[in-house]
């Protein structure tokens, strides 16, 4: 009771004592648009540049046409003038989509046989290291095959 007439004396607060119950009237309303509904905007805001951040990577995963360097800098507002030339799309797009296909098949072709490791199937097949790596990457994303404890690709 002492705060609030000091408060009082202060002319922060209007208060008036009374002797049998304990009251608080707020003068103002706690919820108009200068306090809560300020900050709705802003909350607003912040999700939907969360739900576009998001959409952003979910594409930069499925794009693979445009080389990752690239989309990276997009991502961040810069700009790049060519591609990396070192990253999967850009590899991809190097070697080309058909003998990535034909890769593949090799390489299941020879795990029938024999469990072997990403050199042993590149000097068994010789074909490029670029495309050995590249066509074991989506077998395993694609689960023809897995990785054992011995580093030895393998069929499931």
């Amino acid at each position: 009771d002492l705060n609030f007439k000091q408060l009082a004396t202060d002319n922060i607060i209007d208060y008036t004592s009374i002797a049998s119950d304990l009251e608080i009237l707020f003068l103002v309303h706690r919820d108009d648009d200068r306090t809560i509904n300020r900050f709705a905007n802003i909350i607003d805001n912040q999700n939907q540049l969360k739900i576009e951040n998001v959409s952003k990577m979910l594409a930069y995963i499925e794009n693979d046409t445009i080389c990752r360097s690239v989309q990276l800098l997009q991502y961040f507002g810069e700009t790049q003038k060519g591609v990396c030339g070192i990253c999967d799309v850009c590899i991809k797009n190097k070697l080309g989509d058909v003998d990535v296909i034909n890769t593949k098949l090799k390489i299941i072709e020879c795990l029938k046989i024999n469990k072997a490791n990403s050199r042993e199937l590149q000097d068994s097949l010789n074909i490029n290291h670029d495309i050995i790596i590249i066509a074991l990457q989506e077998l395993l994303e694609e689960n023809h095959i897995t990785l054992n404890s011995i580093n030895e690709y393998e069929l499931i």
